[in-house]
């Protein structure tokens, strides 16, 4: 399996995207996603959201936001 990842740009919805391919070697597959972020605060990460779901792209959240984050320190 390989996997290739091109360098951070931002996309016309203002959110800073990386193309991402992973290539099965035991099918000669390809898949191809793109990932967001990652994001300083949830301040951030909602104007983010927000942009997304404005342009009816589907989004999948990975991760949890940290402590500090959540203003719990």
């Amino acid at each position: 399996m390989g996997f290739i990842s091109f360098s951070p740009t931002y996309g016309l919805i203002g959110v800073q995207a990386t193309t991402q391919i992973v290539i099965v070697s035991d099918d000669n597959l390809v898949r191809c996603g793109v990932r967001v972020g990652p994001y300083k605060g949830l301040k951030d990460l909602e104007q983010a959201r927000i942009a997304l779901q404005r342009n009816d792209i589907e989004y999948m959240r990975l991760g949890q936001p940290r402590t500090k984050d959540l203003g719990l320190s």
